[in-house]
């Protein structure tokens, strides 16, 4: 009964998945709202707010954190971010997933960062190009059954090669934010 939900769980965020990737349209720029955001690298990636809250019914009926990733470099990178029942290099909305390459990571009371479980998406990830001076939207569904608090942040791995074997490859970061 323990893998029946889990594949009933995985089939519904695939399908949340397709459903947003079709709905999904660009947005005003996030990045000029945010006075602690400072790139490090070459995406500019951050969080649609600064605080997320168990209480609000909105995000504990549906836990998810959402971001915005721009490409602020001149060239293109490709990252396993992507929806596999969407297949295909362009995608507007990307996932952190089992396989893929985004990571959603807390900060541990000693200071370290580690990653939380990731959902697994029913069809798997993909891999996507993240095109110069695009902007996409990434999300990362919380899962299990702890509410996770504190302070948090996505990392991103991302290369100049499709597949991400050569090539030179990259790791970026979010500005951090709070669940609480």
């Amino acid at each position: 009964m323990k893998g029946a939900n889990k594949m009933k769980r995985s089939i519904t965020l695939s399908l949340m998945a397709a459903l947003l990737a079709v709905s999904c349209s660009e947005s005003a720029d996030p990045f000029d709202t945010v006075e602690d955001f400072d790139p490090a690298g070459q995406l500019a990636i951050q969080t649609s707010a600064t605080s997320y809250d168990w209480t609000d019914s909105d995000f504990s009926k549906s836990p998810q954190v959402t971001a915005s990733i721009a490409n602020i470099s001149s060239a293109s990178y490709y990252a396993f971010l992507g929806d596999g029942l969407v297949r295909g290099l362009e995608q507007a909305t990307l996932f952190v997933a089992e396989g893929s390459d985004g990571y959603l990571e807390f900060r541990s009371g000693d200071g370290e960062w580690n990653s939380l479980e990731r959902v697994m998406l029913f069809n798997g990830v993909a891999a996507i190009i993240l095109r110069p001076g695009k902007q996409y939207e990434l999300l990362a569904f919380l899962s299990g059954p702890d509410q996770p608090t504190g302070t948090f942040r996505f990392k991103i791995n991302y290369s100049t090669q499709q597949g991400g074997t050569g090539g030179q490859t990259f790791t970026d970061y979010s500005n951090t934010f709070v669940i609480k």
